[in-house]
């Protein structure tokens, strides 16, 4: 998610879809503006809700979804087992 608004789109997604983010600081290649990127790891049913959330804080951000195979480590948890 490139945002300008990395704080108020992260607080959300951590109070209503209890899920974290990592915050990364970018550069726009064409534009030279700095930028924040979140990177959010969630299952493919929470989708909707964060695009709801995202759309509601930030709607000119912008958004690119990849298919993860794995994702593990400490922290992550599918919905199912929390």
């Amino acid at each position: 998610i490139v945002t300008d608004e990395p704080k108020k789109v992260a607080d959300r997604i951590i109070a209503e879809m209890s899920r974290g983010a990592t915050i990364l600081h970018g550069e726009g290649a064409f534009t030279h503006q700095k930028t924040a990127v979140l990177m959010v790891a969630i299952t493919i049913t929470e989708i909707g809700h964060l695009r709801a959330i995202v759309s509601d804080v930030s709607p000119n951000c912008f958004v690119v979804t990849v298919p993860a195979r794995n994702i593990f480590g400490r922290g992550f948890m599918p919905v199912e087992e929390k």
